[in-house]
């Protein structure tokens, strides 16, 4: 059995925000230490539900101190980002880490403060997911000197023309998994190869 621990700590006001992201930190190199397998860092904004709102700078900044666990993210908030940038993100990481990584890719936040704040849309959050996913796979499929890459959806416009860098340590891109409650979506991601990471 490999035991991790999740870090989501709670920051109610701007006094204890320092504490808290210094805290969290702590507790992960003493997970680490302690023999757990992972530590897993979460995404949400706005609301004090998170006292660190970014889970790849959250691991950046543990990545080079952790002796054994590897890093996860649980999960990236895909609807708030440019499929892109969380494979540039991605890709980071995972160097960073030697390929000790997994970023879970997920559909929702929890506080509506959230989807208000960068004007995303609630109720197509999985929509605007599963197309940032099928990018996200063609991205790590592009090879430079291909015909640029469109990788536009509803959401986004883009055309990807030279190489993601870095490259990621692992290939051809670093372990990713879905966070998922449905039953539809679990058989996708088991037909991708990718692990479930199981939400509330």
């Amino acid at each position: 059995m490999r035991v991790t621990l999740f870090l989501n700590p709670s920051s109610w006001n701007a006094q204890d925000d320092h504490a808290v992201v210094n805290h969290t930190i702590d507790q992960a190199l003493a997970a680490d230490a302690a023999g757990f397998s992972a530590v897993f860092f979460t995404e949400h904004h706005f609301s004090g539900v998170n006292g660190y709102c970014d889970p790849f700078m959250m691991g950046a900044r543990v990545a080079g101190q952790l002796q054994q666990a590897y890093i996860g993210i649980a999960v990236v908030t895909v609807p708030y980002h440019h499929p892109l940038r969380i494979v540039e993100s991605a890709n980071v990481l995972d160097v960073m880490t030697q390929g000790r990584c997994i970023v879970g890719l997920g559909a929702g936040g929890v506080t509506q403060a959230e989807w208000d704040a960068f004007g995303a849309d609630r109720d197509r959050r999985h929509e605007v997911t599963e197309q940032r996913i099928a990018v996200i796979e063609k991205a790590y499929a592009f090879t430079p000197g291909d015909r640029p890459l469109d990788v536009s959806t509803e959401w986004d416009q883009g055309s990807l023309g030279g190489r993601l860098m870095p490259t990621a340590y692992r290939s051809p891109h670093p372990l990713l998994a879905r966070a998922t409650a449905s039953d539809h979506t679990i058989r996708e991601t088991g037909e991708r190869g990718w692990p479930v990471m199981f939400g509330l």
